[in-house]
C-alpha cells in the first residue's frame, strides 16, 4: 500500500480529510510543511524525504485530535505545538510506526522554531525545555 493511501486511511479513522497543499500556497511554504485546517483537514506539503512526510502528518493529526487546556495567550502556540507533537508521535507509536533519530531531530527543530522572543513579557524561550519534554522530543 502506498504511504499516502496508508496516511489517508489513518486520517479517515479520525474523521480527517487528507489533501495536498495547492499552488495557491507559496512554494517555500509547501516544502517540508504540512498544515491542519481546523480539526477536519490536513494538507500535506512537498517532501523529498518520506519519513519527514510521515512524522509531519502525525504532528498535524496531533493538532486534530489533541485537546489542550487553557494557557496564557503567549504560551498557547508553544504548548499547542508541543501537544500536537506528543499526541502525534503517540498515535504513530500505537500503529507500530517509529522514527529515526534524524527525523526526531527534525521534529525537535520544528518545535523549537516556535520559541522566539516574540513575547518578552512571558519569556517564551523559558518554556522550551518543558515543551520539548511534553512533546517527547527532549
Amino acid at each position: 500500500m502506498s504511504r499516502i493511501i496508508e496516511l489517508r486511511k489513518i486520517a479517515t479513522e479520525f474523521g480527517v480529510q487528507l489533501s495536498e497543499l495547492g499552488p495557491d500556497i507559496d512554494i517555500e511554504d509547501r516544502i517540508n510543511h504540512s498544515y491542519a485546517y481546523g480539526c477536519d483537514e490536513i494538507a500535506l506539503g512537498i517532501y523529498e524525504d518520506e519519513e519527514l512526510l510521515v512524522i509531519s502528518f502525525f504532528h498535524e493529526l496531533g493538532h486534530c485530535v489533541g485537546s489542550l487546556p487553557p494557557y496564557e495567550e503567549c504560551q498557547y502556540d508553544h504548548y499547542k505545538e508541543a501537544r500536537a507533537w506528543r499526541v502525534g508521535l503517540a498515535l504513530a507509536a500505537d500503529r507500530g510506526i517509529t522514527f529515526s533519530s534524524r527525523a526526531l531531530e527534525w521534529a525537535r527543530e520544528q518545535l523549537t522554531s516556535y520559541f522566539k522572543e516574540d513575547c518578552p513579557e512571558h519569556s517564551p524561550l523559558k518554556f522550551l525545555p518543558e515543551a520539548l519534554r511534553e512533546a517527547g522530543l527532549r
